[in-house]
């Protein structure tokens, strides 16, 4: 198939068209074609330099395009007939005009998104590193179904749960809209009236929702969200006392698997197809991620790179730069043409070291952006400030082994990923998880480490010690145990799978 025929085909349709990867990374900036459509001459160039791009269409007001992304042959029964794509894979792909602006929206209904703003789909025949897209119904687009979605009113009740008036919201946003309000009531309300006030303003607000969260949920949101007040480093709390966990029934052991609370994870695609297959296609929350690398090794592009990766998503991320200012790392996403309106967010001012002040704009966070992603780069960072003299190799072992733990426990409590940069030590050999430095129990608490080798260059008349080129191992593997590595080459400041480099 000739994509280059196809693009000129789709801008005759009014599709904003980019060259990208079948990594999906665009290969060049796209941000123009969000206002303006590319010239026949432009996608002749593009494929000149570029054979092996595939087609994407930029979904904005260019184009006024909207897509509704369904996964994984999940229902689609509900959704009106247009234009559609599919994979063998079971995704599907329906393309609608809209007359009127609508959101992005991530899980509107289970496994289905919708990707309007500033987003870019992929364009029949194209393949990705996965599978290939297919149009099965190749008809004309039909106009946005606005009444299967919440209207503009209904997102602006949504907008006001958290004043001090609760009113409903639907059963998609229940959940996110109780425990925001439980932090609302537990800010407001003193810590020794909450069980008394707090409780139960917060279970006859649920009564509002259509239809209500069952009771043991929403005392379930509020225990968890007291505890974690109450355990914080918070002068309200001023009489710390030591309370009993409620009990848990013993049970036979397939009966408490159904109700896992892990069996509903989220789940994200890291964008790097060779990891993604390996970890079953998806990070999930919960995950504890370990990035180890050598100095100049390139680890905070590494790090970058998921941000964007994930950013790209619409997935939102909280990064905490250490030991990198914040308009270095600016400099650097431009570089890899991120836009001003991706969901990257980051403290103003890095005021302490402080794990728990770490915790606490997580929260924050978490209630004003959604966080789903939060980089906390680098885990040394974030040691007390005392003389190494002053403290022995074991306790300062066991001190790192509890930072890992209590970033472990935060990434399950609050459902998020964590990405944690830590130092190597030197080896002669090619590093493995056991040269994490400081503590083996960092690699233990992790559910997935990848280690960055950098290539050394052995060209005599080069000045540069290292090439372009690194090696990324995904060295644990807690979903499938499956370890795979490959070569990656640095374009635009971001990490591109290189599948042909070294390819034996």
């Amino acid at each position: 198939m000739d994509l280059r025929k196809e693009a000129k085909y789709y801008l005759q349709k009014w599709f904003s068209v980019i060259p990208v990867w079948k990594n999906k990374i665009p290969l060049i900036n796209w941000k123009e074609y969000q206002e303006r459509f590319p010239t026949e001459e432009e996608i002749d160039k593009w494929f000149d330099e570029f054979p092996d791009a595939q087609i994407w269409a930029v979904t904005w007001k260019i184009s006024w395009i909207v897509v509704i992304d369904v996964e994984k042959w999940w229902d689609i029964s509900w959704i009106p007939e247009t234009a559609t794509s599919k994979t063998w894979w079971g995704w599907y792909h329906f393309f609608y005009k809209f007359s009127k602006p609508f959101k992005n929206k991530t899980r509107i209904k289970e496994l289905t998104d919708i990707r309007w703003n500033g987003w870019y789909v992929i364009m029949p025949p194209s393949v990705s590193e996965k599978w290939e897209y297919k149009w099965i119904k190749k008809v004309a687009l039909q106009m946005f179904p606005y009444w299967l979605f919440e209207d503009e009113k209904e997102e602006k009740k949504y907008s006001q749960t958290f004043d001090s008036e609760y009113e409903w919201v639907n059963e998609w946003w229940r959940n996110d809209a109780i425990a925001r309000y439980a932090w609302h009531l537990v800010a407001k309300i003193h810590p020794t009236e909450w069980e008394k006030i707090a409780l139960p303003l917060l279970m006859e607000a649920n009564q509002k929702n259509d239809p209500p969260l069952p009771d043991h949920e929403v005392k379930a949101i509020f225990d968890s969200i007291t505890s974690i007040e109450k355990s914080a480093d918070n002068d309200r709390w001023y009489k710390k006392q030591e309370e009993v966990p409620e009990d848990s029934d013993v049970m036979p052991f397939f009966s408490a698997a159904e109700n896992d609370e892990s069996a509903k994870l989220e789940k994200y695609s890291t964008w790097f197809g060779i990891f993604d297959s390996a970890l079953d296609w998806w990070m999930a929350e919960w995950d504890l991620v370990v990035i180890s690398w050598s100095t100049w090794h390139w680890k905070t592009e590494t790090t970058l790179t998921l941000t964007y990766n994930f950013a790209e998503q619409w997935i939102p991320v909280l990064y905490f730069s250490y030991e990198v200012l914040i308009w270095y790392l600016l400099e650097k996403f431009k570089k890899m043409w991120a836009s001003e309106d991706m969901p990257i967010y980051c403290p103003q001012k890095i005021i302490t070291w402080n794990i728990s002040w770490v915790e606490k704009k997580i929260l924050e966070s978490k209630e004003k952006y959604w966080i789903k992603v939060v980089v906390v780069d680098h885990l040394w960072f974030l040691m007390p400030k005392v003389k190494m003299s002053d403290m022995s190799w074991w306790n300062y072992a066991t001190y790192i082994t509890q930072m890992v733990r209590e970033l472990k426990q935060i990434a399950v409590r609050e459902r998020i990923i964590i990405i944690l940069p830590v130092h190597m030590r030197k080896t002669i050999d090619e590093p493995s998880v056991n040269d994490l430095k400081d503590s083996s129990w960092i690699w233990q608490e992790a559910d997935e480490v990848f280690i960055i080798i950098r290539e050394k260059n052995n060209d005599p008349d080069s000045t540069n010690y290292y090439t372009n080129h690194s090696k990324i191992k995904l060295e644990k593997n807690r979903k499938t145990w499956q370890s795979v590595q490959w070569w990656f080459t640095l374009i635009n400041w971001r990490f591109v799978h290189d599948e042909f480099y070294k390819k034996k």
